[in-house]
């Protein structure tokens, strides 16, 4: 089974009162943190797909080698990007009958490529149609559908998104839990992002030395949601440094 991933990033953001998607997050454009992170996780993929309205999304979205769909009518809602990626994904020579799809959004800027690479294998290894990942009880973004479900997602109509299509099959359902909230926070209001940098300004950890036991503490709080400032020095000493965040400043990058 291959899983291909569909980007959907036509929204008007009408609740956050301009374009959410190219506003700056941490110095960099909402949208972009979705399309790199896809582009980390460490699993095998099928296509990756973007739909959207906007030029600059989808030169990007070139440039990284994705597919780029324009939507040309957004106010129809979700639906009509959903109905754009599946159908441009069937007729694609790299879709197999059995093959399944996830739809993923542009607003989750802390989701990380170790969990959608998790989710990936776990969902494969469940053998259900639909995955979804969750929060304690609360179900978020993204959703994975086995093509046995693309023809009822081509018929959903206005902003009913695959929410729809999971609460009719509840049986088919594979949930995959998300220890750290913030990672499955969506931003639809300013409001929003302000909370979620709030958020993550507390979490910043700073730590002096990147030597091969502080990397193994630095991955440990990074995986733990923290955010993470190593100091070192111009010629860091240590034993193991293939293994150690040091070497990135013999490297020449971070």
């Amino acid at each position: 089974m291959n899983v291909h991933v569909m980007i959907l990033a036509a929204g008007n953001s009408r609740r956050f009162g301009g374009n959410k998607l190219l506003h700056l997050y941490k110095r960099k454009p909402l949208y972009r943190y979705m399309l790199e992170t896809i582009l980390r996780m460490d699993v095998p993929l099928g296509e990756k797909m973007i739909v959207t309205q906007y030029d600059e999304i989808m030169e990007m979205g070139t440039t990284l080698g994705y597919y780029v769909f324009r939507n040309e009518c957004p106010e129809d809602g979700i639906s009509r990007s959903i109905r754009i990626g599946i159908t441009e994904l069937m007729g694609m020579e790299s879709y197999h009958v059995g093959d399944a799809v996830m739809c993923c959004v542009c607003d989750q800027p802390e989701l990380r490529a170790e969990t959608l690479t998790q989710f990936v294998r776990e969902y494969k290894r469940t053998g259900r149609g639909i995955g979804v990942v969750t929060t304690g009880e609360v179900p978020g973004n993204p959703v994975i559908f086995r093509d046995d479900y693309w023809e009822e997602l081509k018929l959903l109509s206005g902003d009913e998104g695959g929410k729809a299509v999971r609460n009719r099959h509840p049986e088919d359902v594979f949930y995959f839990p998300v220890s750290q909230k913030p990672e499955l926070w969506d931003i639809d209001e300013r409001e929003d992002m302000e909370k979620l940098e709030r958020e993550f300004e507390k979490k910043l950890i700073i730590v002096r030395g990147g030597g091969d036991l502080a990397t193994g503490v630095i991955h440990r709080l990074y995986r733990e949601g923290y955010s993470v400032l190593v100091l070192e020095t111009e010629f860091p000493a240590c034993i193991r440094r293939q293994v150690s965040f040091a070497e990135a400043v013999y490297e020449g990058f971070t």
